[in-house]
C-alpha cells in the first residue's frame, strides 16, 4: 500500500482497532477514484468515480463556513472526502466531538489511499464510527453519542457524496439516520418521564450506591 494509506492505517489501528480489522477484511472499490487540484491550485480534491468531486474547487473553506450555523454542539459527518468540513468544525468548535463515517469499508479503504486524514483522524475530538451499510451504524452511534452529556446532534451530510453512494429511489441513508434519531427521542423521553435530567449525575450516583452495598457486605463478612 501507498505511503498515504500508511499513515491512515498506522492510526486507525491505533485508535479504532475493530474498523481496523473490517478494513482488513475488504479491497478497495475504487469509489474515490482519484485526487484533481482546486482551481487556485491550494488543495487537492477527491474525485468520485462518477468524476463528481466531493468539495468544491473553488473554496473548501467557504463550502465549509456554509455548513454550519455556529450553533452546533455533536455533529455526526456523513461522508468524510478530504475532510476539510471536519477539520473547519474541529478548529471552530473546541472540545465538541466529531463522528465521522463512510458508506462502506471498501468505500473507505478507497479514501485512505487518496487523501491524507491523519490530523483528522488522530483528533481526540473525532469518532471513527463503523461503515453506513455496516449493520452496527446505528448502535456505534448511540454508543458515541449521550445527548445531556454532549448536547444536540446535528448531521452534516456532503451532497456529491450521498447523491453517488445513496440515490434518492434507494436511499438507506434517510432511514437509518431517521431510526437513530428516533431511538434518542425516545431516550430522552424515557429519562425525562423518570426525572433523570442529568443521566451521568444519576448514574454516577448509582455506581455509588452500589460500591457502599459492597463494602456494607464485606464489613458483614468480616
Amino acid at each position: 500500500m501507498n505511503e498515504i494509506y500508511q499513515k491512515n492505517i498506522n492510526i486507525i489501528n491505533l485508535r479504532f482497532p475493530h474498523i481496523y480489522a473490517e478494513l482488513e477484511k475488504v479491497a478497495s472499490d475504487e469509489s474515490y477514484f482519484k485526487v484533481e487540484k482546486s482551481k487556485n491550485s491550494e488543495y487537492d480534491v477527491p474525485i468520485l468515480k462518477n468524476g463528481k468531486a466531493v468539495h468544491s474547487k473553488y473554496s473548501n473553506l467557504k463550502e465549509s463556513e456554509k455548513m454550519f450555523s455556529s450553533n452546533e454542539e455533536t455533529v455526526l459527518f456523513c461522508g468524510i472526502g478530504a475532510a476539510f468540513h471536519i477539520q473547519y468544525f474541529l478548529n471552530n468548535f473546541p472540545k465538541k466531538k466529531a463522528l465521522i463515517c463512510e458508506a462502506s469499508y471498501p468505500s473507505l479503504k478507497s479514501l485512505l489511499k487518496i487523501c491524507n486524514l491523519a490530523d483528522v483522524l488522530q483528533n481526540e475530538d473525532v469518532v471513527l464510527l463503523e461503515a453506513i451499510t455496516d449493520s452496527r451504524w446505528e448502535t456505534s452511534i448511540l454508543n458515541n453519542y449521550v445527548p445531556h452529556l454532549m448536547g444536540s446532534l446535528s448531521i452534516k451530510v456532503l451532497r456529491a457524496w450521498k447523491d453517488y453512494f445513496f440515490v434518492e429511489n434507494d436511499n438507506v441513508l434517510d432511514a437509518k439516520i431517521r431510526h437513530v434519531l428516533d431511538i434518542i427521542k425516545q431516550d430522552v423521553a424515557t429519562q425525562a418521564r423518570f426525572g433523570i435530567k442529568k443521566p451521568h449525575i444519576y448514574w454516577a450516583q448509582v455506581l455509588v450506591w452500589i460500591l457502599r452495598l459492597k463494602k456494607l457486605r464485606l464489613k458483614e463478612k468480616k
